[in-house]
């Protein structure tokens, strides 16, 4: 799935991941900790190739899920290896 959303252009499958994620105990137990929810930012490259930036989506999904804001607070240094 994450392969799938990640590399062939399949962004409906990251809402489907979040909804998952979303529900699991375990993240539950997390996000009852946290303040915010921080997405991890992709590179000026691979944001071209892929159209979108899946852990936004799934950072987008889940704050709406645990009522947490969302914060960009991080940028992206220099582009990476997938």
């Amino acid at each position: 799935m994450v392969i799938q959303m990640k590399f062939r252009k399949r962004e409906a499958l990251a809402e489907a991941l979040a909804y998952l994620i979303g529900r699991d105990p375990a993240c539950l137990e997390l996000a009852s900790q946290a303040t915010c929810l921080v997405p991890i930012p992709l590179g000026n490259r691979r944001i071209r190739q892929r159209g979108y930036n899946q852990s936004a989506i799934i950072a987008r999904r889940l704050g709406k899920t645990w009522q947490l804001p969302v914060r960009y607070l991080l940028r992206r240094s220099r582009d990476t290896q997938p």
